[in-house]
């Protein structure tokens, strides 16, 4: 069993959690793909401008790689549910908006 900590509002349905844990499992697929596949991790240099430099270019091979496969597929986009939008208010997170801080 699987234990998921969240500050979204109590209001908050069920599947925009899933939603919101489902993005988490993707970015920690991306990172992993940017890490073997691209070579992320194989910089040796010493200078920050070198490493700007591999890190940019890694990230655009990834960005071509990710519109390549995401292009020949039919409904690539997946987007919260239309119904629980409306919930969020115009100043929260999940309207796009930072959270006012205390």
């Amino acid at each position: 069993m699987k234990y998921w900590f969240s500050n979204l509002p109590a209001q908050t349905g069920i599947s925009r959690l899933v939603f919101f844990a489902k993005v988490r499992w993707r970015i920690e697929q991306s990172y992993q793909q940017l890490k073997e596949d691209l070579g992320l991790d194989h910089y040796e240099g010493r200078g920050y401008l070198g490493w700007h430099h591999h890190v940019t270019m890694t990230m655009l091979a990834y960005g071509f790689l990710l519109l390549e496969t995401l292009r020949i597929k039919k409904n690539f986009w997946v987007e919260p549910p239309e119904s629980e939008q409306a919930d969020a208010g115009p100043h929260s997170v999940l309207a796009g908006n930072m959270p006012d801080l205390p």
